[in-house]
């Protein structure tokens, strides 16, 4: 029995966090975004010419970036239903479990934007009114972002 708990361990060390929750940890948080401001000057920034250039390359990057923000929602989403699956199903590794995941630094926090940008509450809580499950993919996220805070939350009054 041993063997197996090592190897599951192996799916909260550090190194696989990092690769399963890389689309999540890419993202800039609104404290990272680099200010622009002073790469022109007012005379640059407000040409006709370069106006029509940034409407035009915004309107095209915005498909792309709609579908990639697709894509990174439901690998992030996948990820934390794996990991919320993991928290269920291996309760004695509960504790283990969480302490990899808290242990990475801007998790919790890039979690919590993600919240904050892609779920939409509103439509989290229709949807858990008409379906009482917990296994909504929004509720997954949430519910580990949750899971992680409350570990962290009840380990620093403990260490106190």
């Amino acid at each position: 029995m041993t063997h197996v708990v090592e190897q599951l361990s192996l799916l909260w060390s550090n190194n696989i966090i990092k690769i399963l929750f890389a689309e999540l940890l890419a993202v800039e948080t609104p404290h990272e975004y680099p200010t622009l401001l002073g790469a022109q000057t007012p005379q640059q920034a407000n040409r006709p010419k370069d106006l029509l250039k940034k409407a035009f390359s915004s309107r095209q990057n915005a498909h792309k970036s709609n579908k990639q923000e697709q894509n990174e929602s439901v690998i992030v989403t996948l990820v934390c239903a794996l990991y919320q699956t993991a928290l269920s199903t291996l309760t004695q590794l509960r504790m283990n479990i969480l302490t990899g995941i808290s242990q990475h630094e801007a998790l919790l926090s890039k979690l919590w934007h993600y919240i904050h940008t892609h779920v939409r509450l509103k439509s989290l809580l229709e949807q858990l009114s008409n379906n009482s499950s917990s296994s909504l993919p929004d509720c997954q996220v949430l519910i580990l972002f949750c899971d992680c805070a409350s570990y962290l939350i009840t380990y620093a009054s403990l260490t106190l």
